[in-house]
């Protein structure tokens, strides 16, 4: 419903992998190089160059928690966004 009324499901790309995000090196712009490909035939890839990346996941996601080299140091409480509500 959201999508419908904002009309943004003309941006939306559906049956399609994501298999790389990339800063555009030469560009000098700070832009995004995104290569995809159809999930439905895996030949069919692309790569776009974008001003800007959103992540959109969604709540109800399956969590991935990344573990990073010296985290069992940290003193903090280690949290997934998921937990941002």
């Amino acid at each position: 419903m959201y999508a419908d009324h904002f009309q943004l499901d003309q941006f939306i790309q559906f049956e399609t992998e994501v298999m790389s995000v990339e800063q555009h090196e030469t560009d000098g712009q700070g832009r995004w190089t995104i290569t995809t490909r159809n999930i439905k035939d895996s030949s069919n890839t692309s790569s776009q160059l974008f001003d800007a990346v959103m992540v959109c996941s969604g709540m109800h996601s399956k969590v991935n928690m990344p573990t990073f080299k010296g985290q069992d140091e940290f003193k903090g409480t280690i949290i997934h966004s998921l937990a941002f509500r």
